[in-house]
């Protein structure tokens, strides 16, 4: 009885002589004789990897790690908020009053001193305006590197300030150094101060608005 249960167990299982061979060449296999009628076109044996399974990843590991922001950060990114919203009201401000010195130059009358001051406080707080907003974007974006979530309208945006800055510089070193030179409207130093007054300031208000509407 013991002998021909043996018989019936070795029938069903038993490794093939090439057995051997085969698992030094290729990974530990557990290979078992199919049962009747189980489709196997080459060969009796089913071969059943033990070895080098390879587990799906977990949530845990599927999950994008956090991107933690220091304190200074978000300081930064308050300022640099209040800073985006003076920037247009101080903008308007500064257009219409270059507007009244250019149209008091062409008619031929001189302007009034509380004007000119007017014009050049608020050039000095634009300029002020745009150092300090440029160092907290810059430092802030440095800090966001690693942070996908908005990199590409990050990045648009800092290029758009970034040129509006040179813009600034440029009219700055265009602005009239005396009245007969802001008299020649077109030709001369007010030309092209105004010219790069307004290019600047779209530029700015553009990279701006884009910041508020852009949202990810």
């Amino acid at each position: 009885m013991l002998s021909s249960l043996l018989l019936v167990l070795t029938g069903i299982v038993s490794p093939p002589a090439t057995l051997a061979a085969d698992t030094e060449a290729v990974e530990p296999a557990l290979r078992l004789r199919s049962a009747p009628g189980a489709s196997s076109p080459s060969s009796p044996w089913v071969t059943i990897p033990v070895l080098g399974i390879r587990a799906a990843p977990t949530a845990d590991a599927q999950r994008p790690k956090a991107i933690e922001y220091s304190d200074g950060y978000h300081v930064r990114l308050k300022i640099h908020q209040i800073g985006s919203y003076l920037e247009l009201p101080l903008f308007a401000a500064e257009l219409i009053v270059g507007q009244r010195l250019a149209h008091d130059r062409d008619r031929g009358e001189p302007s009034a001193s509380g004007l000119r001051s007017a014009h050049t406080a608020l050039a000095t707080g634009l300029g002020v305006l745009f150092t300090v907003n440029t160092v907290t974007g810059l430092w802030n974006i440095w800090e966001s590197r690693n942070d996908p979530a908005g990199r590409t309208r990050r990045i648009l945006h800092t290029v758009g300030m970034l040129a509006a800055d040179a813009g600034f510089l440029a009219t700055a070193g265009a602005a009239p150094e005396s009245d007969d030179d802001f008299g020649r409207r077109e030709g001369g130093s007010v030309g092209r101060h105004r010219n790069l007054a307004i290019a600047s300031v779209s530029v700015a208000t553009l990279s701006t608005a884009m910041m508020w509407l852009w949202k990810d």
